[in-house]
């Protein structure tokens, strides 16, 4: 019992922690939209994805399971360190990566794929940051918010595919 008070604590302090330095706190995608991601995914056979603010590596995870090469970066510690033991647990661990670090740092230039679920203050920034190092033709799967320049190539549901 005070064991789990103390990591719910752990956990909650970390999730102020970050909506004070980041944005708001972890929100998981539903399965509708997962799967929509999965397919749009799918179609364009990735050699290595990166999913950027991974929470509790459900997408990692999900993408791995389809036999394709992902790499995530969380910045909430916990849920960084959630994802790497469900990992290993699945013993996916040959396709898939999570990394607790904070996703403007990370040169993302290698990637084919980036999937995000993003808040809407964040977008502009981040569509420069992607445009910037990106190589052409890459693609970018956005579950709800959108670029505010950039219009998606296609929207299935809620979610955004865009090419650069």
């Amino acid at each position: 019992m005070v064991l789990g008070l103390v990591i719910f604590g752990i956990v909650l302090l970390s999730i102020c922690i970050v909506y004070m330095l980041q944005g708001p706190p972890y929100t998981a995608s539903d399965d509708h939209s997962a799967q929509h991601m999965i397919n749009a995914i799918s179609k364009y056979h990735p050699h290595c994805v990166i999913d950027m603010g991974s929470g509790s590596g459900k997408l990692v995870i999900l993408i791995a399971q389809h036999g394709y090469r992902v790499d995530g970066i969380e910045l909430n510690p916990v849920l960084a360190l959630w994802s790497k033991l469900r990992i290993r647990k699945l013993g996916l661990q040959d396709k898939a990566t999570i990394r607790w670090g904070n996703f403007w740092d990370k040169d993302i230039s290698n990637y084919d794929i980036v999937v995000l679920y993003a808040i809407q203050h964040v977008m502009p920034k981040l569509e420069r940051k992607l445009s910037a190092e990106l190589r052409p033709g890459s693609k970018i799967i956005s579950n709800y918010f959108q670029f505010p320049e950039r219009k998606p190539m296609r929207t299935i549901g809620r979610i955004r595919i865009y090419e650069l």
